[in-house]
């Protein structure tokens, strides 16, 4: 089971410093990435890689579908091999 995590539905303003305490309240937060279609695209998506399986899914129990700055964010599993597993 993967523990990187895909968001979908960032604001471009939004820190990896914010994700970071978004996601920690679950465990331990080993890297996150921030990608960013172009200079003045407004969304962006991402990933964040929890220390373990379980972590990962609890951070997307609770907050797949959840707002952030009210954007609706789409959090899941990333597939096997998309990221640091």
């Amino acid at each position: 089971m993967s523990s990187t995590l895909h968001i979908d539905g960032l604001l471009a303003s939004v820190s990896h410093q914010e994700l970071t305490g978004m996601f920690a309240k679950f465990g331990d937060v080993r890297s996150i990435n921030i990608y960013k279609a172009d200079k003045e695209s407004l969304f962006s998506v991402g990933t964040v890689e929890m220390a373990s399986p379980g972590e990962a899914s609890k951070a997307v129990q609770a907050l797949h579908r959840s707002y952030l700055g009210g954007k609706l964010l789409l959090v899941c599993l990333a597939p096997l091999g998309a990221g640091h597993d």
